[in-house]
């Protein structure tokens, strides 16, 4: 029986890695900001000062000197290398204010993973390699040489060109698929692949792997009746809800949303922003929001309590992705 997709899929953005000690977008400024070639130069100061989206002062680190994109890039580094040095000290104990019940997310993880002939998909925007510590997971097509545990990372570099039959044989039952690249990967074509910053198709168009995965996704929710339970993502990337909503009103797409985030401010958000003018200006990811089949206010540490419980939380997520 040749295999088949489950109709059940994972995304997982920055908030999800919070629950692990990672940072939030709030928190990479901060760090970027604070980081002291940033401090030590007026521009790559004045670019973070007048704008808190550090993915934006990325974007615009071109119109700006060579110093000047050289500091940015660095800071903006040293923020990730922050990152990993933070979720890969993570431990389950009791002192710590973020322990959860590690166990019973992997059960979650395993109910999405495939059974029998269907395969299951973890999609991620995250570039932190918390998964790839912790539980051992690899991304097809991406070479395995990174060290793992608590040592230091092994520098990855993708491939100028993809086998897709060769690369398709490296799909396992639940598949960990970065769409934004990773954390120690290097790019086919030079510098560090991470995709972040406004220009984040074209980044994904020019790098082979990156741009099978993004089929990868798209094809999956194209065919049509998927749940997509989704954790810790902002919506804060056009690429993506662009996907999220052609598949809502297209092709039948459901989603489950577990975030800490208000659910009226979550809708808020999707719905638009204040124009230039001072009325207010609709997006079209309104439509998001009906789309959403399921909404779950809760950290990941309130839904698996470290004292290994079985809340009515996680009963009820786990009912609402079997129906």
């Amino acid at each position: 029986m040749p295999n088949t997709n489950k109709n059940l899929m994972l995304l997982t953005g920055a908030g999800f890695t919070r629950n692990f000690g990672g940072f939030l977008a709030r928190e990479m400024w901060s760090k970027i900001f604070n980081n002291p070639l940033v401090q030590a130069s007026a521009e790559a100061r004045g670019l973070l000062l007048n704008d808190f989206d550090f993915e934006s002062v990325y974007s615009a680190k071109m119109s700006h000197g060579e110093e000047t994109i050289k500091i940015i890039r660095g800071a903006v580094e040293m923020a990730y290398k922050d990152l990993d040095d933070t979720v890969k000290n993570w431990v389950f104990n009791h002192d710590n204010p973020t322990a959860l019940n590690t166990y019973g997310l992997g059960e979650l993880f395993s109910f999405i993973s495939s059974r029998g002939s269907d395969k299951g998909w973890f999609f991620t925007l995250n570039q932190d390699i918390y998964m790839e510590r912790s539980r051992g997971y690899r991304s097809p097509g991406a070479s395995f040489t990174q060290s793992m545990g608590h040592g230091d990372i092994g520098l990855i570099t993708l491939p100028s060109e993809i086998d897709l039959e060769k690369t398709k044989n490296t799909l396992n039952n639940a598949s960990y698929i970065k769409l934004h690249g990773s954390y120690g990967w290097i790019s086919s074509h030079g510098g560090n692949q991470m995709v972040i910053g406004k220009n984040k198709v074209n980044d994904i168009d020019q790098e082979p792997l990156l741009k099978w995965y993004f089929e990868i996704f798209q094809n999956l929710i194209k065919e049509g009746n998927k749940k997509l339970l989704i954790i810790g993502y902002g919506f804060a990337d056009n690429h993506i809800n662009d996907i999220l909503l052609n598949g809502i009103q297209e092709h039948g797409l459901s989603l489950y949303v577990i975030s800490t985030t208000d659910p009226e401010t979550f809708k808020n958000r999707l719905e638009g922003k204040p124009s230039h003018s001072g009325s207010w200006e609709v997006s079209k990811y309104s439509k998001i929001w009906d789309g959403v089949k399921g909404y779950f206010p809760y950290s990941l540490r309130e839904i698996y309590p470290p004292d290994q419980s079985v809340t009515t939380i996680s009963l009820e997520i786990k009912k609402a992705l079997e129906n």
